[in-house]
């Protein structure tokens, strides 16, 4: 839980602007009001029951099919969409998605390591979600590359699998499903 709350205090600076002005502000960076639009698209058309991906919609003024990335942040948009315009959804991902990263990593260490110091998993979670690369990927509005909370809540699940047989189905689809994000 600590680094959760130290990682979204520690990143909230980078995201002022748009915490001031959720509704009107982009970050600024090439990718954010793509991925927007996108949330919308995939919203709108999944709530009048359509399939969206792919999409006929991209490439404008020349038609291009193209496929959909980002599918977490994509679903959250949809489920969200009565609270939250795509816009905010985009920006939580991308402030949020590292920080998840981190609490992930946490919860995997908890597991293989159990006698690990919890000052240690905290700095090796703040350090795995507050990384330059993350924090850029996240700041340069590819919101699919800040998932990384996708990879070691994947390994998580993999590694308790064998004490819990129950679970062992949702191994191959969870990897499956992570492939999509």
């Amino acid at each position: 839980m600590s680094v959760a709350l130290i990682g979204t205090l520690l990143a909230f600076p980078l995201y002022f602007d748009w915490v001031r002005e959720p509704a009107n502000t982009l970050l600024a960076n090439p990718f954010t009001g793509g991925q927007a639009w996108a949330a919308d698209v995939v919203s709108d058309a999944l709530w009048a029951g359509q399939w969206p991906d792919p999409t006929d919609q991209a490439g404008f003024p020349l038609v291009r099919t193209a496929r959909f990335l980002a599918w977490p942040v994509l679903l959250a948009a949809t489920l969200l969409r009565p609270l939250l315009s795509a816009n905010a959804v985009v920006h939580l991902a991308s402030w949020l998605g590292p920080v998840l990263g981190g609490v992930a990593l946490v919860r995997l260490l908890r597991a293989l390591v159990p006698d690990a110091r919890p000052l240690g998993l905290a700095v090796g979670g703040l350090l795995f979600s507050l990384s330059p690369v993350t924090l850029g990927a996240a700041l340069s509005g590819q919101v699919e590359n800040t998932q990384l909370w996708v990879l070691p809540a994947l390994l998580l699940l993999t590694w308790r699998a064998p004490e819990r047989p129950a679970t062992w189905p949702l191994v191959p689809l969870a990897w499956a499903g992570g492939a999509l994000t």
